[in-house]
């Protein structure tokens, strides 16, 4: 499930890092 990529690792981390903090931060994520 977890893509194969340099730094799959690190960037999966981030990843659920910032999903976590999405939910809760919706309106702060302008990032679309």
């Amino acid at each position: 499930m977890l893509p194969v990529v340099p730094g799959g690792v690190h960037m999966s981390m981030e990843f659920m890092f910032r999903g976590n903090f999405a939910v809760d931060r919706t309106a702060e994520t302008s990032d679309a």
